[in-house]
């Protein structure tokens, strides 16, 4: 109420009473006016962040429904490092980043007591996200989760799911050198065929193998096969099976945005099967 009371009369969001101890900069304060209005206050001081450093409102969805909500803005500096780290992400699933978060705080952060009384320190106070990857911490939580026995996560191989209700599509196009181009669109239906995909394209569509068996995300790979035998991944596709089903993602290797040719071909395909394309999707 003092906080709005505050912003009402013309005060500005740095000197307004009842915030979180934070330090907020100008774009945090300019971006905590546009929190969603179903969301407390420290999850609008989070949702701030996250946006000021670059992320989506995917990202602050999860960063809000995380751990980092309870933990009263202690080593603010990491977690700020470790927001701006995902904001950079594509095709991950940032459904998976409060898992990280439980992780990191456990390694870094956390003490505990121990039966004898004494207290127990992190176990990697230095942990540093400098020189690491998104698919290395991700299978760093995995290990730990499995180790806490929180999940069951099964070995890639064995990690098969049903294809979804989207078909996929193929395209047969003749080169000036009457060379055939036949490009597919194929869901990917295992651990295993993401953990390739995402080898090939040098992204980390691994993360969405739990996504995948829960059948709320499918995956598609756009690939070219020539007539010689040759065959190329082009893009990686990411379907969301919610009660709207829309295209989320369309990556190229390294995440690069795809080709309008390519372009052409996913939104062909997307109005053949009555998906919706998200706004930001190429």
């Amino acid at each position: 109420m003092k906080l709005f009371i505050h912003l009402a009369q013309g005060g500005s969001v740095l000197t307004a009473p009842g915030l979180p101890a934070v330090k907020l900069s100008k774009r945090m304060a300019h971006e905590l006016l546009g929190a969603p209005a179903y969301v407390n206050l420290k999850q609008a001081v989070r949702f701030a962040q996250v946006k000021a450093v670059g992320g989506d409102d995917n990202l602050a969805y999860w960063i809000m429904h995380s751990p980092l909500v309870d933990n009263h803005f202690a080593n603010d500096a990491f977690w700020l490092e470790f927001m701006a780290f995902f904001a950079r992400q594509a095709m991950f699933d940032n459904s998976r980043v409060p898992d990280m978060v439980r992780y990191l705080r456990r390694q870094k952060f956390d003490c505990h007591w121990l039966r004898n009384g004494q207290i127990a320190l992190p176990p990697q106070p230095n942990f540093s996200l400098k020189s690491r990857t998104a698919a290395s911490l991700l299978r760093l939580t995995d290990e730990w989760l499995r180790d806490m026995e929180m999940v069951n996560t099964a070995r890639s191989e064995k990690m098969i799911w049903q294809a979804c209700a989207v078909p996929g599509a193929k395209l047969v196009h003749e080169t000036p050198n009457y060379e055939l181009e036949v490009y597919e669109i194929q869901e990917l239906l295992s651990g295993q065929a993401l953990l390739e995909e995402g080898r090939a394209m040098q992204h980390c569509v691994f993360s969405y193998a739990k996504a995948c068996m829960l059948n709320q995300t499918a995956i598609f790979s756009l690939k070219m096969h020539r007539n010689q035998g040759q065959s190329r991944r082009l893009a990686t596709i990411e379907v969301s099976l919610g009660i709207k089903r829309e295209i989320v993602q369309v990556k190229a290797k390294h995440n690069a945005p795809i080709s309008e040719e390519h372009r052409a071909m996913v939104r062909h395909w997307a109005h053949e099967n009555a998906l919706r394309l998200k706004a930001w999707v190429f």
